[in-house]
């Protein structure tokens, strides 16, 4: 029987994709502060990625939109609450439920 061995190939690259995520992401937890009982570490899944570019240098900035039912959804309110509330003098009070990354160097496989 032949087989593909790309596909054997692309399977083991999962795998170790998967170890390094794990390791970064134990070693992220280590440096969490412990202080804020409202965060927590989760695995988003795939989104979107937007590609655009620096001014004026043209730099490549990717930008990668992931979701995950763990972030919940920011409270309802209308456009008008909004409104008032971001020319208000504390705008804070209105907050989106997010996931941040660090920022990191990729390859970019296009030319």
């Amino acid at each position: 029987m032949n087989t593909d061995s790309s596909l054997l190939g692309s399977e083991l690259e999962l795998q170790q994709q998967e170890e390094i995520y794990q390791q970064l992401l134990m070693q992220t937890v280590g440096k969490m502060p412990t202080e804020n009982p409202e965060s927590k570490v989760i695995r988003p899944q795939p989104g979107l990625c937007v590609k655009t570019v620096t001014e004026p240098d043209k730099q490549k900035i990717f930008v990668n939109v992931c979701q995950s039912p763990a972030v919940p959804l920011p409270p309802e309110i209308s456009r008008d609450e909004l409104v008032d509330l971001l020319q208000s003098e504390d705008p804070n009070g209105f907050r989106v439920p997010m996931s941040l990354g660090e920022p990191h160097t990729e390859t970019d496989n296009s030319t």
